[in-house]
């Protein structure tokens, strides 16, 4: 229907009323609705968890022909906690920005290696994560900030001069 057109009243009552007509006249000049088109999803994110987790397992598969890999541990600093065990834990020597894994094996000229290990590109290095880098670098050891578990990785071979299998 035009602008301007006149409309029967008739029509309008055999519809049921205003509301009803008015719905039709919309139906019948509506445009066909096209499906969204899919979105790919977003590849998933490992989280920092993951990241470390595949490192360990590395080191897991290999530590049976290389036994300094058995000495690779995780320090548990980050995370969310309820306030109890934070305190517990504060009060037993946890210390904010201590690098997440820990190679205490001589090597280099070094003590041993710390890796701070990032999820990503974006992930942001705190104060207290750059203080302990240093602080550990000035007392012989190697402290390294890896992004994923690839760089992680790298690293570690790379200090303990093996391939990177």
């Amino acid at each position: 229907m035009s602008q301007g057109a006149r409309v029967d009243i008739a029509e309008i009552r055999e519809a049921g009323g205003l509301k009803p007509w008015l719905e039709r006249q919309k139906a019948a000049i509506a445009r066909p609705v096209l499906k969204p088109v899919p979105k790919r999803p977003k590849p998933a994110r490992r989280s920092e968890h993951d990241e470390q987790c595949i490192v360990i397992a590395r080191a897991e598969v290999l530590a049976p022909s290389v036994p300094e890999l058995r000495l690779l541990f995780a320090i548990p600093n980050g995370g969310h906690r309820h306030k109890a065990v934070a305190g517990k834990l504060q009060a037993e020597g946890v210390r904010k920005g201590v690098p997440d894994l820990c190679l205490p094996v001589s090597r280099g000229g070094f003590h041993g290696l710390y890796v701070e290990l990032k999820a990503q590109r974006d992930g942001r290095v705190s104060d207290e994560q750059k203080e302990w880098i240093a602080a550990l670098q000035a007392q012989g050891y190697r402290a390294e900030v890896c992004v994923g578990a690839d760089a992680a990785w790298r690293v570690i071979c790379e200090y303990l001069e093996i391939d990177r299998g």
